[in-house]
């Protein structure tokens, strides 16, 4: 038998799963998978459905990121982050399937952290605005007058140490 080496093309063929959360009945589960796009250039990450009875099958298809799904506490939805040209939003959707809809509509930031209230009322979830100097109208404004933010002098040792940079 001989040795063969990992192509670019062994890569694209990887699929990684993670995030499983099971229903509040245990009956399902929904989790997430990353694939790649060879054609674009790009990967996709989508939610998948698996229960008892069946074959896992692929829950969201739309060309961007969705992640960290989470069941509402009756079982009947779903809200999961859904990523578009670097800007999540929460959205929801029926467990038995049907049209995903945006429940959020903010600004440039981080978004992560969702959990349903125990009454399925409220999703609350963790943001942090983008800093004004670095969003998309920022650079592209910056870009179009050809002149870019002023230097900063930083004089102590740990300047912002929040993991945000400057």
């Amino acid at each position: 038998m001989s040795k063969s080496f990992i192509t670019i093309d062994d890569l694209a063929k990887i699929r990684g799963v993670s995030d499983p959360q099971s229903s509040p009945d245990g009956a399902r589960v929904i989790f997430t998978v990353k694939d790649s796009d060879a054609e674009k250039n790009k990967y996709w990450t989508h939610l998948w459905l698996s229960d008892w009875n069946r074959d896992a099958r692929q829950f969201t298809f739309a060309d961007v990121n969705d992640t960290s799904p989470r069941w509402s506490p009756d079982g009947k939805q779903i809200a999961f982050l859904r990523t578009k040209d670097k800007r999540a939003q929460i959205w929801r959707v029926d467990a038995d399937g049907g049209e995903a809809i945006p429940l959020t509509d903010l600004a440039e930031g981080n978004l992560s952290e969702l959990a349903w209230s125990p009454d399925g009322a409220q999703i609350a979830f963790c943001f942090r605005p983008t800093h004004s100097d670095w969003t998309r109208d920022a650079t592209k404004k910056r870009e179009e007058s050809g002149k870019s933010n002023p230097p900063r002098v930083i004089t102590r040792v740990r300047y912002r140490a929040d993991g945000a940079g400057f």
